[in-house]
């Protein structure tokens, strides 16, 4: 009888073995199927990678009297823009806009944005975009159609911004947005391959083991992509095709060093192979719709230059700038009333030095 248990025992514990190695290799979901162990990420010529100024861009905004019919986001933080304080709308907004709120729907408003970033030496934007017929999408679309209406050089990516249901759901926006928008003449590429930045948000949703599923499956289904993602981590460098960061203002108000940051994520990037993107931050301050809020002083101009400055010394391979519209969290280098085109006018100096143009 001993035996017999003994027997039973060894039994069990050898099915258990052989039932856990079953569902670990054919269950278990980050157990990457043979083809997609396979996929390799694509190899770049970084003598030839151009030098690219970016700025984040907010597509969110609308006006009774612009094509969105109410007001969108000028309200955010309980704000009421039909109020006014000091000649003034009550916006939402550190800042306000030199020529007041305005539609993000608004094709002439569209231009007008383009023709100030080519001005300023600015490359392209990378808009907000929060998942297909979202007011961002639709708003993203007609950049894309005014920019190559009216012949614009900046070009346009999307900001993945949200993951809405898992990471086949991330499958499936990402190769949507290449297919329907990747090939437009207005969308960001470099070396043949559209560019897609992934938010921290979208990124922290899934984990890096899913991104790694994401990124594979991605290629694997036929589809050119750059996947820039906002992480400095080697896990990120590992999987994506560049690395960044969205907002420098926690390291700054923290104390902390942004060239000794920079420079770690560009030792990151070398190992790895990818590109490396500095961030710029002209200033901060959401104390208008947050509480209690953050505030970091622009300093006459100072923090801007100073954010650049660790851009040289850390040897980006892109510039990017937070933000050309961010008007909740005062980080906008748009035209302002409080500060005119001064953000504007330090950016064309920097983004000539940065390309190497004289002037």
């Amino acid at each position: 009888m001993f035996k017999r248990r003994i027997l039973l025992v060894i039994l069990i514990a050898v099915s258990s073995i052989i039932l856990t190695t079953t569902i670990m290799f054919l269950g278990d979901p980050f157990i990457l199927h043979p083809e997609l162990r396979n996929v390799k990420k694509p190899t770049l010529n970084f003598e030839k990678v151009s030098k690219l100024v970016l700025a984040f861009y907010y597509p969110w905004y609308g006006m009774p009297e612009g094509p969105t019919g109410f007001w969108r986001h000028w309200d955010e933080g309980g704000h009421n823009p039909d109020m006014f304080v000091e000649n003034k709308r009550d916006l939402g907004a550190t800042d306000y806009p030199v020529n007041g709120p305005y539609d993000s729907k608004d094709e002439r408003i569209i231009a007008w944005h383009f023709k100030l970033a080519e001005e300023a030496g600015i490359d392209g934007f990378i808009v907000s975009w929060w998942g297909f017929e979202t007011f961002e999408d639709k708003a993203f679309r007609l950049m894309l159609k005014v920019a190559e209406e009216v012949n614009t050089s900046i070009k346009l990516t999307v900001y993945y911004e949200i993951v809405h249901d898992g990471r086949d759901e991330a499958v499936k926006d990402i190769e949507r947005i290449l297919r329907d928008y990747g090939d437009r003449e207005a969308f960001l590429k470099v070396q043949g391959y559209p560019i897609v930045f992934i938010y921290s948000r979208a990124l922290h949703q899934l984990g890096y083991r899913d991104w790694d599923y994401v990124t594979r499956r991605i290629r694997y289904d036929g589809f050119k992509v750059l996947l820039i993602a906002d992480s400095f981590d080697e896990q990120a460098a590992e999987i994506f095709d560049g690395v960044h960061t969205y907002n420098p203002v926690g390291i700054l108000h923290g104390g902390g060093s942004l060239k000794d940051v920079y420079v770690n994520a560009r030792i990151v990037a070398d190992k790895y192979g990818v590109i490396f993107s500095a961030t710029t931050l002209p200033g901060y301050d959401d104390t208008r719709i947050r509480q209690p809020g953050l505030a970091y002083p622009r300093r006459g101009g100072d923090t801007y230059r100073e954010t650049w400055k660790a851009v040289y010394e850390s040897n980006a391979d892109w510039v990017l700038i937070c933000s050309w519209n961010e008007w909740h969290e005062g980080s906008e280098i748009e035209p302002s009333l409080e500060y005119g085109d001064l953000y504007l006018n330090i950016t064309a100096e920097e983004t000539r030095r940065f390309k190497g143009s004289p002037g």
